[in-house]
């Protein structure tokens, strides 16, 4: 059984909950006969942490990244950004993990708020 993230509305109010089953099509057949809601999203959890660190205060509040490829713009921010994370270790990571689509990141500009 898999762990589903459904986003779904219903006039002008959206709603997002979690929902165990089977596969993606459960969750649709069972709005379809209960509900008159819209489904807008169906995502499945492929990893989920339970684990809460610590917080020692040692991370910049937010850094907010944009980056370009040959023909598309991406900005994103990642919260909470370990102090000890250097910003050429940040840019080497982000073009090595990071896509922009199926394309690979020509420039990253990094934006710190402390």
């Amino acid at each position: 059984m898999n762990k589903y993230q459904v986003q779904y509305k219903y006039n002008t109010k959206t709603f997002v909950d979690d929902f165990y089953a089977f596969s993606h099509d459960d969750i649709l057949n069972f709005f379809d006969n209960i509900s008159a809601c819209e489904i807008m999203e169906i995502r499945e959890y492929e990893y989920e942490n339970d684990f809460y660190p610590i917080d020692d205060g040692n991370y910049v509040k937010h850094a907010t990244i944009q980056m370009t490829s040959s023909n598309k713009k991406h900005t994103f921010r990642i919260p909470k950004l370990k102090k000890i994370v250097s910003e050429n270790e940040l840019l080497n990571h982000l073009k090595t993990f990071i896509k922009i689509g199926v394309d690979i990141p020509k420039t990253a500009k990094v934006t710190y708020k402390n």
